[in-house]
């Protein structure tokens, strides 16, 4: 029996990036209800209902419809059409930031002289493995930008109704707005 083969640094792991595209597909619907809950859209009207003890938190009475009531099950957002809005282009964000970061990595390492920052436990190897982890998912972000900022507009435009889904008009759209980058900087400082 031999031992499983070990990957070096730098060599892509096709199962691995197929993992996270499987993942990011099955919970397309609640981040497509988390963005349009973000910017606003609400298609399920609040409904009354008696309170009991949580009138003591809620006076009004006025409860919302939850994430699968109010964007899942309604009537107007089950075609494939809305419910995958923006999935291919995030897709396509998973598995060019996972490639890049793959790619990075060892040039990253090869940046850091100390190597043995694992070991110890002291302030200056903590910094410097965490700056190493930021280096590297930074890489992962600023080349798959482009795509978030498709999958997001792609997104938003379920809220007005014109379902865009196309990646090259996105591409197009972005790039006549130069709108490569939009909200890289948040993005980075929330890493």
């Amino acid at each position: 029996m031999s031992a499983p083969e070990e990957k070096k640094k730098g060599e892509i792991d096709w199962s691995k990036i197929g993992f996270q595209v499987a993942i990011c597909s099955v919970s397309h619907p609640v981040t497509q209800a988390r963005h349009l809950i973000q910017l606003g859209h609400e298609p399920a009207a609040p409904f009354r209902k008696e309170a009991g003890f949580l009138k003591i938190f809620n006076p009004g009475g006025n409860f919302y419809n939850g994430v699968f009531t109010g964007y899942l099950l309604d009537a107007g957002l089950l075609s494939r059409e809305v419910i995958y809005a923006g999935l291919v282009a995030k897709m396509t964000e998973t598995c060019i930031s996972s490639i890049s970061q793959t790619l990075v990595e060892p040039v990253v390492d090869d940046l850091f002289l100390n190597k043995n920052y694992e070991k110890t436990k002291s302030f200056d190897d903590v910094l410097a493995k965490s700056l190493k982890q930021f280096s590297i998912q930074a890489t992962g972000i600023i080349c798959s930008r482009p795509f978030c900022v498709i999958a997001i507009r792609q997104i938003a435009s379920i809220a007005d109704g014109s379902n865009e889904s196309s990646l090259i008009e996105g591409l197009k759209g972005i790039a006549s707005e130069n709108a490569w980058f939009t909200g890289l900087v948040p993005r980075l400082l929330h890493e």
